[in-house]
């Protein structure tokens, strides 16, 4: 289902890795790409953009991103929360990377600054941003006003929501003393504040003032790691070149798992055990044997867990299944299910399925899902996650396809 933003189209596609397709209804054509930055996109490494290929054909123009091994924010946000550090870090990255663009040759103007089109690696501070590369984006609000009605977006994001800070943040995005630099800056402020606070809880009583924490031999122990770490987080994705590509990030990254001579899956090799394990099998073991005959409300799902039917409902808009377990809908205890593995979606009175980036991926009817492409379900359609297969029953819902 193509989507549209600023003028434009978007989709997703898979062809070796995932893709966000953006393009145009009438297509976008080789004179509107702006050459300077279009030049340096094509030849330079630029840090903490998304990866760009322009694909040109009769002098038409279809910009793909590659999103493999990342996920969307908007995605990630449904089930994990932040702190309140880690938004003012995201905000921070989000801004560092706008102030950089000038030595790219790159326009604040042109980042798409929304959650659909931010992207993270392994957490909140390894982020990508989506630019393009046109002269003219139509309907494109300023750079302030992105960045406002992002920051505002976050709030409900974020578990230990105290203090002022988000109120200064809000009130400066709507100001007229905004600058690039000046947001920088305030949010630098902020994470000392909130650093400053943390070390102060690891000190004696007796320090006071600020000048007690900085001259204590015990605000040396504990300033100067937190420090280090931030500012080494902040900072090391302009001069990193590209990490190997991790296609579960969060929490860790799954271990190369191989087959036997049996091809029964081998998860010994697993460092971590909430690692999620790759499959090299992707038709699996089919179960058998459904029954359709359950009548309930809420449309469900019906599955074989090997000794009986079982079923579940679909009880929300966006009802996620996944290892989890926080935010997770349904459960799948096994370790080649990822955390946020697949959403059912209700648009309207229609059910859709989108597979949320999981390294072993979906299949619908037998075809693979592409990542974060929305697909419609009908009444009997069987998804697969893994090896197990759930039939989808959905005998009160209008089968319109809006999807």
């Amino acid at each position: 289902m193509n989507q549209s933003i600023l003028g434009l189209t978007y989709d997703y596609i898979k062809e070796i890795d995932n893709y966000l397709l953006i393009t145009r209804e009438s297509p976008i054509h080789y004179n509107e790409l702006e050459p300077i930055s279009t030049n340096m996109i094509r030849t330079t490494f630029i840090p903490n953009l998304l990866p760009l290929e322009i694909e040109e054909m009769n002098m038409n123009i279809k910009l793909r991103y590659n999103i493999a091994s990342k996920r969307m924010l908007s995605q990630s946000l449904k089930v994990n929360k932040m702190s309140i550090q880690e938004y003012y870090n995201l905000l921070l990255q989000i801004t560092c990377v706008i102030d950089d663009s000038r030595q790219y040759m790159l326009s604040e103007k042109n980042y798409i600054i929304h959650e659909q089109f931010i992207f993270l690696g392994l957490d909140y501070s390894d982020i990508e941003l989506t630019y393009l590369p046109l002269k003219h984006v139509i309907n494109k609000s300023n750079l302030q006003d992105e960045m406002r009605t992002l920051a505002i977006n976050l709030i409900s994001s974020i578990h230990d929501l105290q203090g002022n800070g988000i109120q200064e943040v809000i009130d400066f995005l709507g100001s007229n003393r905004f600058s690039v630099s000046g947001l920088k800056s305030l949010f630098m402020n902020l994470i000392n504040q909130k650093l400053m606070e943390t070390a102060a809880t690891h000190l004696p009583k007796v320090l006071k003032t600020q000048e007690d924490l900085l001259n204590s031999p015990e605000a040396e122990l504990v300033i100067t790691p937190w420090f280090s770490a931030l500012f080494t987080r902040i900072f090391a994705t302009f001069a990193r070149n590209k990490r190997e590509d991790v296609t579960d990030p969060v929490p860790f990254a799954a271990e190369y798992i191989p087959n036997n001579e049996n091809s029964k899956l081998n998860t010994d090799l697993l460092t971590q055990s909430d690692a999620t394990v790759l499959l090299f099998d992707p038709k699996g073991v089919p179960d058998a044997n459904y029954e359709e005959n359950i009548q309930v409300k809420q449309p469900f799902f019906q599955y074989n867990d090997g000794s009986e039917l079982k079923q579940f409902e679909i009880t929300a808009d966006n009802f996620i299944i996944g290892r989890g377990p926080a935010g997770i809908n349904f459960v799948m205890d096994q370790l080649e299910v990822s955390r946020c593995h697949v959403e059912i979606l209700q648009i309207g009175s229609q059910y859709c399925i989108k597979d949320l980036g999981s390294k072993n991926g979906t299949f619908l009817n037998d075809i693979p899902l592409v990542s974060y492409k929305i697909y419609e379900m009908k009444e009997g359609d069987i998804v697969k996650i893994v090896s197990r297969e759930f039939i989808f029953c959905c005998p009160f819902v209008s089968q319109q396809q809006i999807c």
